[in-house]
């Protein structure tokens, strides 16, 4: 269904409602679905005995290229879950990256994205994120954060629909 990615006319972007809410949903669940990255691989590396800490972990994309080495469904329900998880976070990075390198307002807008979403520690509050942003130098008011923000969001959002099949098996 077309009116459901975001579709580029020359340099002026159209973005459905739906596609921003789905990257708004990934970039404020990112921490999360980093978490349920590791624990999974862990689940699937397995515990060393003796002293309760995990084994050393593979690779998501090794763990889900292997096969017969998981026979057991629910072993194969976690390697799909990887799977899913290892790709929507690794498409979110190069996009954060491609928006940092390659867009206009780019630097801006990668440091809004990783303190508000993607950095591994979650600030307390926006003032937190407004301290931040002055240190990289990028000092904005607390009004313009937020416009700021919204379009850090829609920008990739609008590169997260050119990834069609992505888009297609997310929740």
């Amino acid at each position: 269904m077309q009116s459901d990615y975001a579709i580029c006319f020359g340099t002026i972007p159209v973005l459905s409602d739906t596609l921003y809410r789905y990257t708004l949903r990934i970039l404020k669940y990112y921490r999360s679905y980093g978490w349920q990255l590791k624990v999974f691989t862990c689940r699937l590396s397995g515990f060393t005995e003796d002293t309760g800490t995990a084994a050393p972990k593979p690779a998501a994309e090794g763990i889900c290229r292997e096969t017969g080495a998981y026979p057991d469904h629910e072993q194969q329900k976690l390697r799909n879950q990887i799977f899913f998880l290892s790709e929507h976070l690794s498409l979110i990075d190069r996009l954060a990256d491609l928006i940092r390198n390659d867009h206009p307002h780019g630097e801006q807008y990668y440091w809004i994205l990783y303190y508000t979403y993607l950095s591994p520690r979650k600030p307390e509050c926006t003032d937190e994120i407004l301290e931040l942003l002055s240190g990289q130098g990028y000092p904005v008011p607390r009004r313009t954060y937020y416009r700021k923000r919204k379009e850090a969001v829609e920008t990739l959002a609008v590169l997260v629909g050119q990834k069609k099949e992505l888009w297609e098996t997310g929740q």
